[in-house]
């Protein structure tokens, strides 16, 4: 694991955990909301900057390219948001005739949200040769591995999980082996 990727992944967690417990985390209480998103860009910029090898133009193409897609991809969800929230109402109303419409237009409004990655993965395919665009495809796949695993929850233990009988189980003890 690169120290890029632990550095991103320490910053994250950082950001998570400050916001619960401001009294360890004092700073990252008082850093706003546009600071932390900000410094986490900055971050994901860095990293693809290092791993595609960019030069300082191709670089700001690319954080014009991502800073873009975070621009739409924010309006297109507040948009899916009010179309859900306007099915919610009708639905809680009753009307079916102005639901309909309002269902049609979720169906829009997610489908232009999904269109956003495929959009900005034209756009780098246009800025950028074939060799860096696959060196993106694999960084912003360790990128989104990385924030999945920072957001998954540990899994519960098994209850037929028994420490003692796992930490150094052995199923026939080495004098019951046969050797020839």
């Amino acid at each position: 694991m690169s120290w890029l990727r632990l550095a991103f992944i320490l910053i994250y967690l950082l950001g998570a955990f400050g916001v619960s417990h401001p009294v360890l985390f004092a700073q990252s209480h008082q850093e706003s909301d546009a600071q932390r998103k900000e410094r986490v860009h900055q971050l994901i910029l860095m990293r693809f900057v290092k791993g595609m090898n960019l030069t300082r133009e191709e670089s700001k193409t690319l954080d014009g390219i991502l800073r873009r897609r975070q621009q739409r991809k924010q309006e297109r969800k507040q948009a899916a948001r009010s179309a859900e929230l306007r099915v919610q109402t009708l639905t809680e109303s009753g009307e079916k005739s102005a639901l309909a419409e309002a269902l049609k237009n979720l169906r829009e409004a997610q489908t232009k949200l999904n269109q956003v990655d495929e959009e900005m993965f034209n756009e780098i395919k246009r800025a950028f040769d074939e060799i860096r665009v696959g060196q993106f495809v694999v960084i912003m796949g360790q990128i989104k591995s990385d924030i999945r695993s920072v957001q998954r929850k540990e899994p519960e233990p098994s209850p037929y999980f028994h420490p003692y009988y796992n930490q150094e189980y052995r199923p026939y003890p080495p004098q019951y082996l046969w050797m020839p």
